[in-house]
């Protein structure tokens, strides 16, 4: 019996990326909070919230940005032009700076969802780093391009274990020591990751180190800083583990 002929990737005209950080993240409880609301509300929450997480990963150079139902993809490289920090670097400031987005995102949620016992606002972020490539998939207007590779795969198992974990920003080991020094880092785990043989050591990024941060050349005034680990601390309070 002849097998049929594996089929080929269709080119995407973009240079293939041997090395990239990789940043899934996604909206808590969205479902508990979906029930309450009409389609058109969940629609405008979506356009309002992804609007903004999106802002903050394309200002941080994000090469390929996707909305995926209530999540978010973000792969970053080191060719984007104009951003000089490292792709594992930028990748952690957004993951980062997320938790900020959902602290006034909540505000938001309030004030224009006042009264609809909504669940609290909070989100959860994984990221990792290693070969990627991207590839055209489906067909006709079904066809988008995307990001592949197994690095892809465990990023996004990666996230899945945060709300399990009880951290907001969950980062592997690998995508740290690629960063260098700079962030705060607190509890670590060796973690079993869904198709994965061997396990996968993470750690819960908390916010940013002064001190260390300022050695690579970037701004970063005290109170921004400040206020990106009380973000971290809220979210991370509401993030229930189980």
């Amino acid at each position: 019996m002849r097998r049929a002929p594996v089929p080929s990737l269709p080119p995407t005209g973009e240079v293939p990326l041997h090395e990239a950080s990789i940043l899934f993240s996604d909206i808590r409880n969205f479902t508990t909070a979906a029930e309450r609301l009409t389609v058109t509300e969940v629609a405008q929450i979506l356009a309002e919230y992804f609007q903004r997480a999106c802002a903050v990963a394309e200002r941080h150079g994000g090469h390929h940005v996707k909305v995926l139902g209530d999540g978010l993809m973000v792969v970053f490289d080191d060719a984007t032009p104009g951003h000089g920090l490292k792709h594992a670097v930028r990748a952690l400031l957004v993951g980062l700076e997320l938790a900020a987005v959902a602290q006034d995102f909540r505000l938001w949620l309030d004030t224009w969802f006042a009264g609809r016992d909504l669940p609290p606002f909070a989100i959860g972020v994984g990221l990792h780093c290693g070969e990627v490539m991207f590839g055209r998939l489906g067909s006709g207007r079904a066809a988008e391009e995307t990001a592949l590779g197994d690095a892809v795969n465990t990023t996004a198992r990666i996230e899945s274990l945060s709300k399990d974990l009880g951290w907001t920003v969950v980062a592997s080991a690998e995508l740290l020591a690629r960063a260098g020094k700079g962030f705060a880092v607190g509890r670590t785990a060796h973690v079993e990751v869904r198709g994965r043989r061997r396990r996968v050591t993470v750690a819960e990024v908390t916010g940013l180190a002064p001190a260390l941060f300022a050695s690579k050349g970037v701004a970063a005034p005290l109170p921004w800083i400040n206020r990106i680990g009380e973000a971290i601390l809220e979210n991370t309070a509401l993030v229930v583990p189980g």
